[in-house]
């Protein structure tokens, strides 16, 4: 186990979140600090031990991979455009986490439609709600509340600058 002193920290590259500095692995494709890919681990950790509901983790999963899309390539391109348009039909069309895995089955097979995924710029995330905000979560119901709110954050920056395309794509999938 990485041991990390108090106080040295940085700012993740992608999310902007004030993380551990610390060497390490991160993912692949999506391009995050070592410290924040750390901190992700020990949420997904939480979630699964302490705080699991189904619909609030692929929240999760989605709010952290918006937060560091990659390099524009076409791994990253359709990573990103699919959690985004997750986010966008759970928070502006109100639909529940429980329909996230066949949504997202429906965008994997649609060829045609990952043929339109483009690369979004990203926004900055510096006034975003991160993941370690929250990490501050005590309980099932504060977890939930900070994971709506994270996502919530996270989206509107992304909307602010992308909503048309999103939209335009989130049109395609059900145009089937």
């Amino acid at each position: 186990m990485e041991t990390v002193r108090v106080g040295e920290t940085i700012r993740c590259c992608s999310c902007c979140a004030p993380v551990p500095d610390i060497e390490g692995p991160t993912h692949r494709y999506m391009l995050s600090s070592p410290g924040c890919w750390k901190l992700y681990g020990d949420l997904l950790a939480r979630e699964f031990s302490d705080y699991f509901d189904r619909d609030i983790h692929g929240l999760t999963v989605d709010t952290y991979a918006v937060t560091h899309p990659g390099e524009p390539q076409r791994v990253a391109i359709q990573s990103v455009d699919a959690h985004l348009l997750r986010i966008y039909f759970r928070l502006e069309k109100g639909w529940s986490g429980e329909r996230a895995p066949a949504f997202m089955k429906k965008i994997v097979e649609n060829e045609q439609l990952k043929e339109q995924f483009a690369w979004l710029e990203p926004p900055s995330f510096e006034h975003a709600m991160n993941v370690t905000d929250v990490l501050k979560a005590r309980d099932l119901e504060e977890h939930k509340a900070l994971v709506n709110a994270w996502a919530r954050s996270v989206w509107d920056v992304w909307k602010d600058e992308h909503l048309e395309t999103i939209e335009a794509l989130a049109a395609q999938v059900f145009s089937d």
